[in-house]
């Protein structure tokens, strides 16, 4: 099978199972309900606090592949009225029960008016795409002119080089390089603000190492030797027009 015939289909295995509610509810438990998942959370937090732009009214803020909504309360704090949207109702229903949220087919046919969003966080999701420009033109259309979109995409994961192995398949990552992720959002309509270098931590890597050394690897800042520097977090603009 071709490369780009295997990404699209480990994003199918991929929906597949995060739809499953038993695969669900494990791995909202076993990856962010636990210390390390907490820890992790706070130090993503941290990144997005960083460049997400702050809402003095009641602006509409989307979080596309929202999961289990735990960013949901952070766009409320940085002032922002959150919808999340995800295709996995199984994850949807793991969410806090104030928060509000829609199920969607596909992001590329979001189920908003044009220009009805002041911004739209993509955390976590971009990199299960192996074509992200069609949802880029997407968001863009549900943004208000000048309106913000905050995604993260990897250069290289471990779960790109073990794609044959048992149940990986399932969780494996696409791969951007910069200049192609740069090239679609300017077809995108989108301007690059600001962007950010970090680590790409994920709880299961961590889960069962001893606290300290856990709270070592999640606090790049202070530990950047230990840290595989491979995500790149941006924050984009949708050029008026």
């Amino acid at each position: 099978m071709r490369p780009k015939a295997e990404a699209y289909a480990a994003t199918r295995a991929k929906r597949a199972s995060y739809g499953d509610t038993t695969h669900a509810r494990a791995f909202a438990r076993d990856n962010w309900l636990g210390p390390t998942g907490r820890a992790v959370h706070a130090a993503e937090c941290a990144v997005l606090e960083r460049l997400i732009p702050r809402s003095s009214g009641d602006g509409l803020a989307l979080d596309v592949g929202c999961g289990n909504g735990r960013m949901l309360r952070e766009l409320r704090r940085y002032g922002y009225r959150p919808v999340g949207l995800d295709l996995s109702a199984a994850m949807m229903a793991l969410r806090p029960v104030d928060e509000s949220l829609i199920a969607v087919e596909e992001s590329v046919h979001l189920p908003l008016p044009d220009g009805s969003a002041l911004g739209v966080l993509a955390h976590r999701y971009i990199y299960h795409l192996p074509r992200p420009h069609e949802v880029l033109a997407e968001f863009a259309r549900v943004l208000l002119p000048a309106g913000w979109l905050c995604f993260d995409y990897v250069r290289w994961s471990p779960a790109s080089v073990l794609p044959r192995i048992g149940g990986v398949r399932a969780r494996a990552v696409a791969l951007h390089r910069s200049h192609g992720v740069v090239a679609a959002l300017g077809a995108a309509g989108f301007t690059i603000h600001s962007e950010g270098v970090d680590g790409a931590v994920n709880p299961t890597w961590v889960r069962g190492l001893a606290p300290g050394v856990a709270r070592a690897l999640l606090h790049p800042d202070r530990f950047q030797r230990l840290v595989l520097r491979v995500k790149t977090y941006v924050l984009a603009v949708r050029t008026p027009g």
